[in-house]
């Protein structure tokens, strides 16, 4: 594996400058805000996690790999996010 790098002082002096210019035009930025309820799909490289999340109520199975899952607001899909990220079958108390 090989990957191309820069020198930390040339990473330093870039990341200075693009946080300089994005700071120049703060004024041009405009807050998003998202609509409420907040859909999450997702789609698995296997079947098996969309199998099992799909057992949840609150969870939509939408084909072999995807589910979606609706969410009140942002913070509860980000739990939801967190919970499918470290969840596994073999977990053991």
């Amino acid at each position: 594996h090989s990957a191309e790098t820069l020198l930390p002082a040339v990473a330093c002096q870039k990341i200075y400058d693009g946080v300089s210019a994005a700071l120049r035009r703060r004024d041009a930025w405009h807050t998003y805000v998202l609509t409420k309820p907040v859909t999450l799909d997702l789609t698995f490289k296997n079947y098996l996690p969309a199998e099992v999340l799909s057992y949840l109520r609150s969870v939509q199975r939408t084909d072999s790999h995807s589910i979606r899952f609706v969410g009140q607001d942002m913070r509860e899909v980000s739990d939801f996010v967190d919970f499918v990220d470290t969840y596994s079958p073999e977990l053991a108390p």
